[in-house]
């Protein structure tokens, strides 16, 4: 990744253009949501009723799991990226120019029980969150319309 492109590009420059892509995406997505949520709560009005009991438990606990998501990332980038203490293991080594220790670093981070814990419920919690975003989409698409049905 850090010679990606390198003739055309600065050394780690598609890193850095990928880090800066990935980082606009995180905030339109939070800005989103926000929007989102905004939007529902003035279309409901102020007589709402409560415990219809129609949600799903992933739609229940998406600013939750977006919470725990993001938490994740920002674990993520001080373990593996920038191998801030306390996050990052005793045996952290950062990039040279020659060589890249990614490796090295992720077994020495995943050999704490604690961390790899950490990452199997944040990936659990991901796939939850992509499950409720795509099913959303799909609905908002049609796509499990009784229409759509039919011609399928």
């Amino acid at each position: 990744m850090r010679t990606l492109l390198e003739p055309l590009l600065p050394y780690e420059g598609a890193l850095w253009i990928f880090r800066v892509v990935l980082a606009g995406c995180l905030i339109a997505h939070v800005g989103c949501a926000v929007l989102l949520t905004r939007r529902a709560h003035v279309a409901r009005g102020r007589f709402r009723r409560r415990g219809l009991g129609l949600r799903s438990f992933t739609a229940r606990t998406m600013l939750v799991s977006g919470l725990v998501l993001l938490l994740f990332i920002v674990f993520h980038i001080l373990d593996l990226t920038v191998g801030t203490r306390p996050f990052a293991s005793a045996s952290f080594a950062g990039a040279t120019e020659s060589t890249s220790h990614a490796y090295d670093n992720l077994i020495a981070s995943f050999s704490r029980p604690g961390v790899a814990v950490f990452y199997l419920l944040a990936m659990a919690v991901l796939g939850a969150h992509l499950l409720h975003g795509l099913w959303t989409a799909v609905n908002d698409l049609g796509v499990t319309g009784a229409r759509a049905r039919q011609v399928g």
